[in-house]
């Protein structure tokens, strides 16, 4: 796949909450399960999305190969390719692909729809440009003090970052 062939850490999330990866050893999926708080399970991930649905698939690339991921999941049909920095981890680019029309926006209004609420009754937690579209279709956008100055124009509120505690504050 194109994990292997660009030599890049592969995050599957599955529709039962299983956050997958094909091995510990990189830095970045270490660093980054102890920034979600949860541990990542080490599997063969073609196993993993033969037996649970993956809801996404999310590399952990760097600017020296995001072209070519991108390039080459753009060829994979009915896909849509997400692109987003953390600035808990300003040197990774977080490269999801998602059925065409699936994004952080549509997956927030899904859940808000699931538990009966409209997007105006939805908080929105972001630090990434690729939170803007969620934040701007909630009734309250949240973003993270160390969030990218885009972001932060896009909330109605500015917290302290995460490692500061600031999803709590939210």
């Amino acid at each position: 796949g194109l994990a292997e062939r660009l030599g890049i850490p592969l995050e599957l999330y599955t529709a039962e909450g299983g956050y997958f990866v094909a091995a510990h050893e990189a830095a970045n999926v270490a660093l980054h399960a102890s920034l979600l708080g949860i541990d990542a399970e080490v599997a063969v991930l073609r196993s993993v999305a033969r037996c649970e649905p993956v809801v996404r698939a999310q590399w952990l690339a760097d600017q020296a190969t995001i072209a070519d991921l991108e390039r080459g999941a753009l060829a994979i049909a009915g896909t849509a390719f997400h692109k987003g920095v953390s600035p808990e981890m300003p040197w990774v680019v977080f490269a999801a692909l998602t059925a065409e029309g699936v994004s952080k926006r549509s997956g927030v209004a899904k859940v808000a729809e699931s538990y009966g609420f409209e997007m105006s009754e939805v908080a929105m937690v972001g630090d990434a440009s690729n939170d803007i579209p969620a934040m701007l279709a909630s009734g309250l956008a949240i973003a993270m003090q160390n969030a990218a100055p885009e972001v932060k124009d896009a909330a109605h509120h500015v917290v302290v970052s995460c490692a500061e505690g600031g999803v709590a504050d939210a």
